[in-house]
């Protein structure tokens, strides 16, 4: 099995996680995303969208991160990440598509506004970071909501939904946005959780 991804990629850490929580080493290829390898032809012929990751298993070749996520809970043993339950399944499902469509997008730009842009000599526009402050404020309060009657986003168990949102929090707070991301107690108590599991703490651990 082979994961080509970068090491500093918000989804590649996402599915190493996943490899963590399954105690289950890759083979790792790193792409250096800063000199556009990940759109060279070799990385496009593996993902046309040209993006990281991409998971290799024998004949089976899966991106995006979400879909590699569902791959390997299925085909590794140990701890489920999919519910079983068709309850809690709807709510991973529900948070999967939140953590898509309302999460990602706001967080990525405010650590690249934060983080990134400056690392390259950028200057940051406060007009975009306070737009999508607003934005990731909304989505943490309708999690607070959920936190405040289960441990985890789809019940009590930890599931792919809940590890959608690890990594982009992490850079949040890296970010010194820590006034968006524990402006609710429930948060505070389920980053506090996540934080200490060994997935979280080195995923890096899973690259052979």
């Amino acid at each position: 099995m082979i994961l080509i991804g970068n090491e500093s990629s918000a989804c590649t850490r996402s599915v190493l996680m996943v490899l963590a929580e399954k105690n289950t080493p890759v083979e790792f290829i790193s792409v250096d995303l800063s000199t556009g390898a990940h759109k060279a032809d070799e990385h496009l012929a593996l993902n046309p969208f040209g993006k990281v990751p991409v998971l290799l298993d024998g004949e089976v070749k899966i991106y995006e991160s979400q879909a590699i996520n569902r791959y390997l809970d299925a085909r590794l043993p140990g701890i489920s990440l999919v519910p079983k339950d068709l309850a809690a399944l709807a709510k991973m499902d529900q948070w999967l598509s939140v953590d898509a469509c309302y999460f990602t997008p706001p967080a990525y730009s405010v650590v690249f506004q934060k983080i990134f842009l400056p690392m390259f000599g950028g200057q940051s526009d406060l007009s975009i970071i306070q737009e999508a402050e607003e934005k990731l404020k909304a989505v943490y309060s309708a999690m607070d909501k959920t936190l405040e009657n289960s441990s985890f986003l789809a019940g009590e168990e930890l599931t792919l939904a809940d590890l959608a949102f690890v990594q982009y929090t992490d850079y949040l707070l890296q970010a010194k946005c820590e006034s968006v991301v524990f402006a609710h107690d429930n948060i505070r108590r389920w980053w506090h959780a996540l934080s200490q599991r060994a997935s979280y703490k080195n995923p890096l651990a899973m690259i052979q």
